[in-house]
C-alpha cells in the first residue's frame, strides 16, 4: 500500500504546486491516511476528491431517495448508499473483478463498523498504546485490502494458488 500512497500521493502534490504556481488553488487529496483507526476514518483521508465527489454524487442523493421512499432504517439506508458507492468506486476504477473485491472488501469493513458503532462517546479517550493498536491493524487491514486493488485477477489467482494443497 505504500507504493500506491506515495506514487498516487506525490503525482497529486506535484499537482497541486504546479497550480498554485499558475494562480489556482487545489485541495489536498490525502491527509495521512495512513494514521487513521478505523476505516471510517481512512476514507475520510484517502483520494479525498474521489470520496467527496462520490459523497456527493451517489451516497447523499441515495439517502435522500432511499427517504423520499419511507424507508426509515437508518442502517438499511446506510448499507445501500455505502454499497452503491464501492460499487462506482470499482466502475471508476476499471470495473475488473480486483477491484469489486477490493470495493467489496471495503463496503463490508464499513458495515460492520457501523453495526459495532457505539452511540455513547468513550468516557476517556484513547491512549497511545491503543491508538498505536488501531492504527498497526489499519495498516493490516489496508495492506490485505489493497493486495486486491493493486493486482490483476491473474496475479491475484497465481498468488492463491501457491496456497493450495
Amino acid at each position: 500500500p505504500a507504493y500506491l500512497f506515495l506514487n498516487f500521493s506525490g503525482f497529486i502534490d506535484m499537482v497541486i504546486g504546479v497550480s498554485a504556481v499558475l494562480g489556482f488553488n487545489i485541495s489536498k487529496n490525502f491527509d495521512r491516511p495512513y494514521l487513521a483507526t478505523n476505516v471510517r476514518d481512512f476514507w475520510r483521508r484517502w483520494h479525498i476528491s474521489l470520496t467527496e465527489l462520490l459523497k456527493d454524487l451517489v451516497h447523499i442523493p441515495v439517502l435522500k431517495s432511499l427517504d423520499r421512499l419511507g424507508i426509515k432504517n437508518d442502517f438499511l439506508k446506510y448499507t445501500m448508499a455505502v454499497f452503491l458507492v464501492f460499487l462506482a468506486m470499482a466502475y471508476w476504477h476499471g470495473s475488473t473483478i480486483n477491484f469489486y473485491l477490493f470495493s467489496a472488501i471495503q463496503f463490508i469493513a464499513l458495515v460492520i463498523q457501523r453495526a459495532m458503532r457505539n452511540p455513547a462517546p468513550p468516557v476517556e479517550p484513547d491512549g497511545a498504546i491503543i491508538i498505536g493498536v488501531k492504527t498497526l491493524a489499519m495498516w493490516v487491514y489496508i495492506a490485505f485490502s489493497f493486495f486486491f486493488f493493486e493486482n490483476s485477477w491473474s496475479q491475484i489467482q497465481l498468488i492463491l494458488n501457491v496456497f493450495k494443497t
